[in-house]
């Protein structure tokens, strides 16, 4: 338990739904591209993470691609 815990109140989605939901769409992704490599596309300062395990859980090469956005 780290210390930031203890500012949870609840836990929504946990840490195994996501980890599962990602490894669904790694599949989803390898059955639609096929033999192609998919560019991942991602929003600086909300999505790295995210799509650094995304990547990860491809079985085939990808590349990752980031754009900055404001509002």
């Amino acid at each position: 338990m780290s210390v930031l815990d203890s500012d949870i109140e609840a836990v929504i989605v946990s840490s195994e739904q996501i980890t599962a939901r990602i490894a669904e769409l790694a599949k989803e992704i390898d059955a639609d591209y096929g033999d192609r490599e998919p560019v991942l596309v991602g929003i600086l300062k909300g999505a790295a993470m995210f799509m650094s395990d995304l990547a990860r859980a491809l079985e085939r090469p990808c590349t990752m691609e980031f754009m900055a956005v404001s509002s």
